[in-house]
């Protein structure tokens, strides 16, 4: 059963982005990324990543798209969030540009037909 997620904050769409974005990035692990940094904490990371953990990709492009409908997400606050989570990604270790670049294609188309 699909859990609604209008109840998320926007904190808790950042970590469900980012979840979903080091997912498609198999050399990627969770462990690569200082949340903390990004005012996420480990409890609420912990919630979204259970949630997320239990979602396809399907559902997870979904549950993306509603809650930034839900929060009313404009398209300068998706292209920021866009940019914070790339930069979240970016500081992890070196990968492959090619890959990296079509993720974050996707992820984009993602984010802008939300909007």
């Amino acid at each position: 059963m699909e859990k609604n997620n209008s109840n998320w904050s926007k904190t808790d769409i950042k970590i469900y982005l980012l979840l979903f974005f080091i997912n498609t990035d198999y050399t990627v692990s969770i462990q690569n990324i200082d949340y903390s940094r990004f005012e996420i904490k480990k409890p609420e990371f912990d919630k979204i990543y259970n949630e997320f953990n239990e979602d396809n990709d399907y559902q997870s492009i979904q549950k993306i798209r509603m809650a930034l409908e839900n929060k009313a997400y404009s398209k300068e606050q998706i292209n920021t969030l866009f940019l914070e989570i790339k930069t979240m990604f970016s500081l992890s270790k070196k990968r492959n540009n090619l890959i990296i670049n079509s993720i974050f294609t996707n992820l984009e188309r993602i984010l802008n037909t939300a909007a």
